[in-house]
């Protein structure tokens, strides 16, 4: 990516509010995002949304309303300031960025990490002694390492995305999921 905060695909930028999800606790105050049980956070200087509903609507029209009366089920977040403020904090902490380079693979032994990357065709390592593997739900990463290798996958399907404007909906503070007749999940 020439452009690493940049956000051009769809993805589900909110945080599910729910004690637990995802085994963390987190938390929205003051510009930044609390993770209790993990101990850390992250700026946020973005918008949000809060959602209170879930609407999933069948292909013959069936529908499903999951919600908290007293709180928001989400929370939608702007991904793309989050990135931003994720990487200009790397670069003040002294991080080396490399755009428009994919990691394909690690190796850890007693010294370390090495990671195999790929920039325009070429391969080099790299190495340290910690590695933070951020490249998605089917890390390749992750997936040298032999790490998921228990992870259990529920389901897994294609997915069009479309976001709308000035639509009138029954349903203002929730998102809204039309599944097809193929969807297993």
């Amino acid at each position: 990516k020439k452009e690493i905060p940049s956000y051009i695909r769809p993805c589900c930028s909110m945080w599910m509010t729910e004690p637990g999800y995802h085994n963390e606790n987190y938390h929205f105050e003051k510009n930044s995002i609390l993770f209790e049980k993990n101990n850390f956070s992250v700026n946020y200087k973005g918008n949000f949304e809060d959602l209170h509903r879930s609407v999933r609507i069948s292909a013959k029209g069936h529908t499903v309303i999951m919600g908290k009366k007293n709180s928001p089920a989400a929370r939608v977040i702007d991904k793309e300031v989050l990135l931003k403020g994720l990487y200009d904090e790397a670069l003040r902490a002294g991080v080396k960025v490399q755009n428009q380079t994919v990691s394909t693979m690690a190796e850890e032994d007693s010294r370390g990490v090495k990671v195999k990357l790929l920039y325009k065709g070429k391969a080099s390592w790299i190495t340290g002694k910690i590695l933070f593997a951020a490249d998605g739900v089917n890390s390749k990463i992750t997936e040298s390492l032999g790490l998921n290798k228990k992870r259990k996958v529920i389901f897994d399907t294609h997915v069009v995305s479309y976001h709308m404007t000035k639509v009138k909906t029954p349903y203002p503070d929730a998102w809204i999921r039309f599944t097809g007749d193929a969807f297993t999940g």
